[in-house]
């Protein structure tokens, strides 16, 4: 019972920071993506291999939400975000992606319905 309760009351603190406004979502996807440097960091940051910048360590905060239930709680700007970042690691970084996943879904156990999300948006 105890476990439960800390778990609820984990993820409404998640949901609720996610809901806030997040430094994430002032970061230009299209920007970041083009610059490589960028992008290395971000990696190391979401592997936990290296240090990160506040919009980082806030995406990486959310991850383990975004991947157990596909953004649905996500406003555009952050479902745009997570799309973007994921389609470019998956298509460009696919090691540092399963590196990623398989840290914050060692099982894999939302592989499939988070291809789903990306492939379908």
């Amino acid at each position: 019972m105890k476990l439960f309760v800390i778990n609820f009351i984990l993820m409404s603190l998640i949901y609720t920071s996610l809901s806030a406004s997040v430094p994430y979502e002032t970061v230009n996807i299209d920007k970041l993506l083009a610059d490589e440097k960028m992008v290395t960091e971000y990696m190391a940051c979401l592997r936990g291999e290296g240090p990160c910048t506040p919009a980082e360590k806030d995406l990486e905060e959310h991850i383990p939400l975004v991947l157990g239930n596909y953004c649905a709680d996500c406003n555009e700007k952050q479902k745009n975000f997570v799309i973007k970042l994921a389609t470019f690691v998956i298509k460009n970084r696919f090691d540092e992606w399963r590196q990623v996943q398989k840290r914050f879904d060692p099982d894999l156990s939302h592989a499939d319905d988070f291809n789903k999300f990306i492939i379908g948006n």
